[in-house]
């Protein structure tokens, strides 16, 4: 543990508490993280909620060994049993056109939310002005909202001039379970076609972008309940 965690560069680091920020934002009290990897995250959520981990690495030591891409293995967690689910950077290594399948099983495993990070090679702009210095809060929002609309325009006119254009080749590291099938920003991995992805199943509450890291864009998102009609 010690020696993998002393390999955390920083940025990586501030995805980390990112990821337990939202977790504990949200007030859940009982967790799936899926892709435990170094440890780092379940060793401080393991603290404040229960947390269950799932991978499909043994060497991680999850307290579930499943395949996710495996639907039927994954379909066997118990329905609406977490408040939350964590699944960071693990949908980059799965192929695109399995992700609706993952999701829809997902969807049925969380009470409440779903959190997901991806890579995002979109140009990523930080503008604040006089933020601390507004005293109205109505004027505050206005400013961040105009803002929010600057990024937003930023990021698709980049990606329609410059990623779209680009194919995306596999990017393999050390170890074959880290080979990055897809990314945001690249090829037809538009930010606006994984959102319409997430929300068959789910409503997106929200989603950002870590200023010290943009390359992992966070998606939170929140179960959508079925109207369920009486019966007379």
């Amino acid at each position: 543990m010690i020696k993998k965690l002393s390999k955390i560069k920083y940025k990586i680091l501030q995805s980390h508490f990112m990821q337990v920020y939202l977790t504990l934002s949200l007030n859940a009290k009982n967790v799936l993280e899926i892709g435990k990897e170094t440890g780092f995250v379940s060793s401080i959520l393991n603290q404040h909620c229960n947390l269950t981990t799932l991978d499909s690495q043994e060497e991680f030591e999850p307290n579930l060994l499943i395949d996710i891409t495996d639907l039927k293995q994954l379909d066997t967690l118990e329905n609406e049993t977490y408040d939350l689910i964590l699944l960071c950077e693990v949908l980059e290594h799965i192929p695109y056109e399995r992700i609706d399948g993952i999701l829809e099983i997902l969807e049925k495993k969380t009470s409440k939310y779903l959190i997901i990070s991806i890579p995002n090679h979109t140009t990523y702009v930080n503008l604040i002005l006089f933020n601390h210095s507004i005293k109205f809060k109505t004027l505050k929002n206005y400013f961040n909202l105009f803002f929010s609309m600057i990024q937003k325009l930023i990021s698709k006119l980049d990606y329609f001039f410059r990623t779209k254009r680009k194919k995306f080749n596999l990017i393999k590291h050390e170890q074959e379970w880290q080979t990055h099938q897809w990314e945001l920003g690249i090829d037809k991995y538009s930010i606006n076609s994984f959102k319409k992805l997430l929300q068959k199943n789910f409503t997106l509450i929200r989603d950002e972008r870590h200023k010290d890291h943009p390359y992992h864009h966070f998606f939170i998102l929140k179960k959508r309940y079925k109207n369920v009609k009486k019966k007379e």
